[in-house]
């Protein structure tokens, strides 16, 4: 929930009023707020090979090896952090 006050000037008087509104979803669907669109703004400049979906398919395909027990999760995660310390 976010706070906010809303003011209403009418003949010289400010009135004020306090609401709140839900932030995050819309009709059971999450949408980003101002700050997570500037985060995800800021990361698709700096860490495209990051925020690229075929990063994201890749990864989980190495992480379901790890889980089937035929990749070590230290070998995946060497193997992401070679090129991801090359961006930090």
């Amino acid at each position: 929930l976010r706070s906010f006050a809303v003011g209403t000037f009418n003949q010289g008087q400010w009135a004020w009023e306090d609401r709140t509104e839900k932030t995050g979803s819309d009709k059971g669907r999450m949408v980003p707020t101002d700050m997570g669109n500037i985060v995800t703004d800021f990361l698709n400049a700096h860490f495209t090979s990051v925020m690229d979906y075929q990063f994201t398919a890749k990864m989980e395909s190495d992480f379901d090896l790890v889980a089937d027990g035929k990749v070590p999760w230290t070998e995946v995660l060497a193997d992401f952090y070679r090129d991801f310390n090359k961006l930090i």
